[in-house]
């Protein structure tokens, strides 16, 4: 068997949660300071996940409820503003 990253695995809807997409991925792994591609995850880095899913998904819930607008920090902003394309952001060190 081949080893999934941890992001495929967060966008696998039968593994892990179900409403996880691609751009909650990205904002959680960015959070986490996990690379998309890591396999494998300490006890530290898979609670530190599990923190980032629930204030991620409650954050964007409320947002969604109130219609609010997400949280500027988020990473999202930086990627699709001006058209998307990426840029505009930090990089993470892995």
């Amino acid at each position: 068997n081949r080893k999934k990253g941890i992001k495929g695995l967060l966008l696998d809807q039968r593994a892990v949660v179900s409403g996880v997409g691609n751009w909650v991925a990205d904002e959680v792994l960015y959070r986490s300071c996990l690379h998309p591609d890591q396999s494998y995850l300490s006890m530290t880095e898979a609670q530190k996940l599990i923190e980032e899913i629930f204030h991620v998904l409650s954050t964007a819930v409320a947002c969604l409820n109130t219609s609010d607008e997400f949280p500027e920090e988020w990473l999202f902003h930086r990627r699709w503003r001006n058209g998307g394309g990426g840029g505009g952001g930090n990089a993470k060190d892995f």
